[in-house]
């Protein structure tokens, strides 16, 4: 065995030597009767070339970064890029979630992945480099973390009690239904829920409510310009009103370019019954159409609330003293 001192050209040979007279070559044979032989032919040398050496630089990774600062809000798309070292490159990325795995690409040649992330929580992508001797090296991002979006809500809609305290049967509280900072209401539907045992809805001149009773009018779509419908479907055994108000002449309210997005849409008195803490609140467990037992809607037609979100401060507590 030779061990290579030197990375250059060389030949390993047979060579005559004093010390070896008779040799063919620098060699010297014998048959099995010890007689020397010469009838044989000699390849006298090998020769070994030199090749320049292979040297095998392993992938490494410098970085990866996302291409926004954290925290950001959920919707947010985050871009992934990956500054690595090596020959012919590919990378393939995982992407988790508080923990839990939920992006995962095969191998590929792009350095950057972008990942939309929808839901707020923590978020951390993986890399794994790879080259083409098969040579592989991972290395994980800094965590990112996606807060929540909070809702942007135009106008507010509630139930505000002239008094929130009574101390005798026969008390009167008024309830009014505001609404403030809409751009332009043309209508709309009101389910609210009382307690029946503790609460009588009447009216102004002190009689009890029945399933057509309509509340008494507020300060908004009262234009007889633009033909307001009322319609009432109380349910009074259930603690249950159920009423609206719309402008049928759509159009024209449109096109007068009077907007009511401020005021009262009804008035309803309520006389006690039993004195005991209790609460007036929007019906959202009536019927699953509306948002948060409310229906409002624009002078276009368009129904609010779940495509266009508004607040709805959904009660008002009566105190027993």
């Amino acid at each position: 065995k030779f061990k290579v001192l030197d990375v250059k050209p060389t030949t390993i040979s047979f060579e005559d030597t004093a010390s070896m007279p008779g040799g063919v070559d620098g060699t010297l044979m014998f048959n099995w009767n010890g007689d020397k032989t010469t009838s044989y032919t000699v390849v006298k040398s090998v020769s070994i070339d030199a090749e320049e050496e292979v040297i095998i630089v392993k992938p490494e990774i410098v970085s990866v970064k996302a291409d926004k600062t954290s925290p950001q809000l959920e919707g947010t798309t985050i871009t992934w890029t990956c500054e690595a070292t090596g020959e012919n490159l590919e990378y393939a990325w995982l992407v988790k979630k508080d923990g839990k795995e939920v992006e995962k690409t095969n191998f590929a040649s792009n350095n950057s992945f972008s990942y939309k992330a929808e839901e707020k929580g923590n978020y951390q992508a993986t890399v794994t480099v790879k080259d083409s001797y098969g040579n592989e090296v991972s290395k994980e991002s800094d965590t990112f973390v996606i807060e929540e979006k909070k809702q942007e809500f135009k106008g507010v809609i509630s139930i505000d009690l002239d008094k929130n305290r009574v101390t005798q049967v026969g008390d009167i509280v008024t309830a009014t239904i505001n609404v403030r900072d809409f751009d332009n209401l043309s209508g709309y539907e009101i389910h609210l829920r009382y307690d029946p045992k503790v609460l009588q809805p009447i009216t102004s001149d002190g009689k009890a409510y029945g399933k057509r009773t309509f509340p008494e009018d507020g300060t908004m779509i009262l234009n007889p310009d633009y033909q307001p419908l009322s319609v009432v479907s109380n349910i009074i055994e259930e603690g249950l009103l159920v009423f609206g108000k719309i402008y049928i002449g759509m159009n024209d309210y449109r096109e007068d370019n009077v907007p009511e997005g401020n005021g009262s849409l009804a008035v309803v008195r309520f006389k006690v019954l039993e004195v005991e803490d209790t609460t007036i609140r929007f019906a959202d467990d009536y019927r699953d159409v509306t948002y948060y037992g409310t229906l409002l809607f624009n002078w276009n037609g368009d129904e609010l609330g779940k495509h266009k979100p508004y607040k709805v401060i959904k009660e008002a507590h009566i105190y027993a003293e």
